[in-house]
């Protein structure tokens, strides 16, 4: 049985924009799939500053700390000579020495106690981090696998449907699949419907003699965008462009 072939363009137009449409869904599911693996490098990052942070944290206490330990060992051995000096010269100075180390150790105790400070701050920080991106982290995997899922349904599907347009082109003259595909590598809607006597994608007037023929079912492009334009419902049949 032969197909009216301005149905059969009418339904390929259709198929075509269905093919478009799922395209789309299948870069827009990608595109959700790509914002989520930033997402989770970001998530990443961020632990690992704040482990970096608790690194240099802890990194500050040990000099800190292995200062103090200096400075004790000085004071120990000031201390040991001052008990065997006979020269009080010697004594003068000595004194003086354990004074200068007893200020530094001052100084450096509040020192240690901000560092420590600091070190239980980043330690808490890295503890409420691995609890947020642990949460965090599952939410964006669940997401992935369902926007994972949705992209194979979506591109399954694209190429079952893709691969049956053959055999919409059957009983569709040459002469329209050569200009249909011009403009469809053009632009995404080629081929609109007429609205309020205009084209429904420019919203050109149509002028009477063209309307004329479109509801004789020709297709004609419209004569400012160069869409193909139809009035959809038309029961004529009018050959060629």
């Amino acid at each position: 049985m032969n197909r009216d072939p301005f149905q059969s363009f009418i339904d390929l137009i259709q198929f075509d924009q269905d093919i478009y449409s799922l395209k789309q869904q299948i870069a827009q599911t990608q595109d959700t799939l790509d914002k989520i693996a930033q997402e989770k490098l970001l998530l990443d990052r961020k632990r690992e500053q704040v482990q970096q942070e608790l690194h240099q944290a802890k990194k500050i206490v040990d000099v800190y700390e292995l200062e103090m330990k200096t400075l004790e060992d000085q004071e120990q051995l000031k201390k040991q000579q001052l008990d065997t000096l006979k020269n009080p010269k010697d004594y003068f100075v000595l004194t003086a020495d354990l004074e200068t180390i007893k200020k530094k150790q001052h100084d450096l105790e509040g020192q240690i106690v901000e560092s420590w400070h600091k070190l239980d701050q980043a330690k808490r920080a890295l503890d409420q981090a691995a609890k947020d991106a642990e949460e965090k982290m599952r939410r964006l995997n669940g997401s992935e696998h369902e926007q994972q899922e949705l992209l194979a349904q979506h591109t399954e599907r694209f190429k079952r449907i893709e691969n049956s347009r053959p055999e919409k082109l059957i009983s569709i003259p040459d002469e329209w699949l050569e200009k249909y595909s011009v403009m469809r590598e053009r632009i995404s809607d080629p081929v609109v419907p007429v609205e309020n006597d205009s084209c429904s994608a420019c919203f050109q007037t149509i002028i009477l003699s063209d309307l004329q023929r479109l509801r004789k079912r020709a297709l004609l492009q419209c004569r400012n965008c160069f869409r193909f334009l139809y009035i959809p419902g038309t029961v004529e049949i009018e050959q060629g462009i």
